[in-house]
């Protein structure tokens, strides 16, 4: 079970990590003045950036099932 959480914990990290890749490409097409793939962009950060606070969420649950 800590394993399982360890690896959603990573995971979490990783996904809300990577939208700052996401958040930089939407600023370069923006700049660009290419808004249609600049908010395709953003619109994908945002997403992952929700998964990876999901995961978050996760891992902290299994930790407190653990420890219950």
């Amino acid at each position: 079970m800590a394993m399982r959480a360890l690896i959603y914990e990573i995971l979490g990290l990783i996904f809300v990590a990577s939208t700052m890749v996401f958040f930089y490409q939407c600023i370069m097409f923006l700049a660009e003045k290419d808004y249609i793939a600049g908010f395709a962009t953003l619109a994908i950060g945002f997403i992952v950036l929700r998964g990876g606070i999901e995961m978050g969420k996760m891992a902290l649950l299994l930790r407190r099932e653990r420890s219950a």
